[in-house]
């Protein structure tokens, strides 16, 4: 009994699939940089506000 081996035509098609499908690191890439993005926005959103807040404790102030 023999085992039939890979066909040329089936390795070409797995070759295809692995091209076209995203490896795990480069989902968890993809991940990091939309959280990095996401938490940069937040940070921005903070500095303005703490802005916004100091500039009110000087009015308060005068």
């Amino acid at each position: 009994m023999t085992i039939p081996g890979p066909s040329q035509e089936g390795f070409q098609s797995m070759e295809e699939y692995l091209q076209e499908v995203p490896s795990e690191i480069e989902i968890i890439k993809q991940d990091f940089e939309k959280r990095n993005s996401e938490l940069g926005k937040t940070i921005e959103q903070l500095e303005e506000e703490k802005m916004y807040l100091r500039l009110n404790i000087d009015v308060q102030r005068l």
